[in-house]
C-alpha cells in the first residue's frame, strides 16, 4: 500500500512538471512600424514590421521593426529628422507548430532623430515609456515584451539598414484543465488509500 501511495505521489509530481512547461512551445509574432515613411529634404526612412514569424521558446530576442535610410544629398549637407514612431506589437499562442487561436496586441512608440545624407548616418533612438508591455492570454500563459536595442541605421550609400528589437519572456504558465483533474483524481485516490489502510489497522 505504502508504495502504491508513493508511486502516486511521484506521478503527481511528474504531472506538475509537465504542466509547468505544457505551454512552453513558443509563440508567433507580427508587427507595425508607422509611418512607414518620412520624408526630410532629399532624404527618407522607411520602417517596417514582421509578418507571421515564428519564434521559440521564451526568452528570446526578435526584430520588431527594420529602418532603412535613403538620401541624394552630398555629404556634408544632410537633412534633419525628428520621426515619433509607433510599433505595434501582436504575439499569438503557439500550439505544436500552428498558431493558437488567440492574437493580443500592444503598442509602443519613441522618437528617432537626427541627420542623414548619402555617405553618412547621425540617427539616434528613444523608447517612449512603457517600454515592457504584458500579454496575458485566456489559458493562463503570460508574455511579457520589452523594448531591447536600437541598431543604428546606416550610411544610405552603405544599404543604410537599423533594427529595433525586443525580448520576450514567460511570466506565467498555469496547467491545462486536463492535467488539473487528472492531478485531483490522483490526489482523491491517494486519499482513498490512506482511508483504507487506516481502517485495516
Amino acid at each position: 500500500m505504502k508504495h502504491s501511495i508513493k508511486l502516486i505521489a511521484a506521478i503527481g509530481c511528474g504531472l506538475l512538471a509537465f504542466a509547468g512547461t505544457a505551454h512552453a512551445e513558443g509563440f508567433y509574432f507580427t508587427s507595425a512600424f508607422t509611418p512607414t515613411l518620412s520624408t526630410s529634404g532629399q532624404s527618407s526612412i522607411t520602417g517596417s514590421g514582421q509578418t507571421s514569424q515564428a519564434a521559440g521558446t521564451a526568452p528570446t530576442s526578435i526584430t520588431i521593426a527594420n529602418l532603412r535610410g535613403q538620401s541624394t544629398n552630398t555629404s556634408g549637407t544632410p537633412d534633419n529628422f525628428n520621426i515619433n514612431y509607433t510599433l505595434t506589437v501582436a504575439l499569438t499562442e503557439r500550439t505544436g507548430s500552428v498558431a493558437g487561436p488567440q492574437t493580443l496586441s500592444q503598442n509602443f512608440s519613441g522618437v528617432l532623430t537626427g541627420t542623414l545624407d548619402q555617405s553618412s548616418a547621425n540617427i539616434s533612438n528613444s523608447f517612449n515609456n512603457p517600454l515592457s508591455q504584458l500579454y496575458s492570454f485566456s489559458s493562463g500563459q503570460t508574455f511579457l515584451v520589452t523594448l531591447d536595442s536600437y541598431s543604428p541605421i546606416g550610411p544610405p550609400n552603405a544599404g543604410g539598414l537599423g533594427a529595433i528589437s525586443a525580448v520576450v519572456t514567460e511570466v506565467s504558465s498555469t496547467p491545462e484543465p486536463g492535467s488539473i483533474a487528472l492531478l485531483a483524481g490522483l490526489g482523491l485516490s491517494a486519499s482513498w488509500m490512506t482511508y483504507r489502510r487506516r481502517r485495516r489497522a
